[in-house]
């Protein structure tokens, strides 16, 4: 596992952006996905509970790649400005 030491601000803002990203990111790609007939391709003759639990599936794995993996492989630990000068 690779350790980042950022300060606390700095942590404060890759969780604002991170969130950003996410809450745009991935409803983006849901949109784009569905306006493509993504869903529409696998679940033919409406079957539209099963199209809606695959976008389930889909969201949670996309949220489980962008926002658990990465907290297990990168590690931020926060310095004090006293520290980081030194």
């Amino acid at each position: 596992m690779k350790t980042i030491y950022v300060t606390e601000k700095m942590k404060k803002m890759i969780q604002y952006w991170f969130n950003i990203f996410t809450l745009i990111f991935i409803p983006f790609l849901m949109i784009h996905f569905s306006s493509e007939g993504f869903i529409s391709d696998i679940f033919p003759n409406g079957y539209i509970l099963i199209g809606l639990f695959g976008y389930l599936l889909y969201f949670l794995y996309i949220a489980f790649l962008v926002g658990y993996l990465p907290t297990k492989l990168i590690e931020i630990k926060t310095i004090s400005r006293e520290q980081s000068k030194s």
